[in-house]
């Protein structure tokens, strides 16, 4: 009799250890890493390309991973951004706002309202989901999943969703842990007047009945910064680069500093003069902004002949493949026009590494 009644007592000591056992977002046992990646701007190539007998460059930025506690992600809420006095309830199917259909389709189009919708229905009780990009494809009946990515990342720029990458303990990627707003947002000013005539009327026929039944004065507010939101909370992530390019960038960023300590007065002028003179030759800000004022420059003047040596030092490779194939021959003649052919011997375009 003793032994059939120590049976279930360890049962239920069993049962609690299972229950009382942390999980993790996706109710597993397995430690995850959730991370975001960011354009490390340092790190760049010029990619070039042939489309049509036309020959065409673009940049191609490498990038790092950011990674947040569980606990960032969990209490991250997509519905403290912007304003959402519509009336909400939810049972156990997914129920689907009338403004979201009427005047925020407009702008997500009907893909990203499909799209939103797929992603509450895997929300269940929680205001997160990690269903994979290939089931939402072949759930709408999409064959690319690049469209799914884009229509992702449209409902993100409008504050819908917010996606965290995710690393198991083995390392290998799994589903992303998408968060997903439960309160749909009120269209602000600026969105609102981007309505077609006929939405718009419809719209501000919906806000005055609003007004009537909640008394208030203000259903309409101004621009919502959504990216602003999402790099404020980005800041509590931590970079991770591959040790190897974390070393190499820190050696790399300390030479940079060294170089930079040894400019002086006439360096910083002469910079200041080609940066000057290439825009002046309708070169934008941007070129001028990106590829010229970041170079470091030594004059360098041998005080018994007066022949001088210029060295430009380039932070990364881009800048450098830029400056000496586009800008090198304009560069090299503004500085022996300003200082005389026969003053300057040598110009040195250096890449650091």
């Amino acid at each position: 009799m003793q032994s059939i009644l120590a049976q279930p007592l360890t049962i239920m000591t069993y049962n609690r250890d299972l229950v009382e056992r942390k999980t993790n977002l996706k109710n597993g046992t397995e430690t995850l890493r959730y991370y975001r990646k960011i354009t490390n701007e340092q790190r760049q190539k010029i990619i070039q390309y042939e489309r049509d007998g036309r020959m065409g460059t673009y940049i191609r930025r490498d990038q790092d991973d950011i990674y947040f506690s569980e606990g960032d992600v969990e209490r991250f809420s997509l519905d403290t951004i912007g304003y959402h006095p519509i009336p909400f309830r939810e049972g156990n199917f997914t129920m689907v706002s009338n403004y979201l259909l009427d005047f925020w389709g407009y702008f997500l189009k009907p893909t990203g309202v499909h799209l939103y919708t797929l992603l509450r229905r895997h929300c269940y009780n929680k205001d997160y989901c990690y269903v994979s990009t290939s089931t939402l494809a072949t759930k709408m009946g999409i064959k690319s999943r690049d469209t799914v990515k884009t229509h992702l990342d449209l409902l993100e720029s409008y504050g819908f969703i917010f996606q965290f990458l995710v690393k198991n303990e083995k390392n290998m990627d799994e589903a992303p842990i998408t968060k997903v707003r439960n309160h749909i947002p009120m269209l602000t000013a600026e969105l609102i007047q981007q309505l077609p005539t006929a939405l718009r009327k419809d719209h501000d026929r919906l806000v005055h009945e609003l007004s009537e039944i909640s008394q208030a004065t203000d259903l309409i507010k101004p621009f919502v910064n959504v990216e602003q939101v999402y790099e404020s909370f980005v800041t509590k992530g931590e970079i991770r680069e591959p040790n190897h390019l974390a070393k190499e960038t820190e050696l790399q960023q300390v030479k940079l500093d060294h170089l930079a300590s040894r400019m002086d007065e006439t360096d910083r002028k002469i910079l200041d003069m080609l940066a000057e003179r290439l825009l002046g030759e309708s070169w934008d800000n941007h070129v001028i902004d990106t590829f010229v004022k970041p170079l470091i420059l030594h004059y360098d003047r041998d005080r018994r002949t007066g022949v001088s040596a210029i060295n430009i030092y380039c932070s990364n490779s881009v800048i450098h493949q830029f400056v000496t194939t586009t800008l090198r021959t304009r560069i090299i003649h503004y500085l022996t026009q300003y200082y005389g052919q026969l003053m300057v011997k040598d110009v040195n375009f250096i890449l650091v590494h």
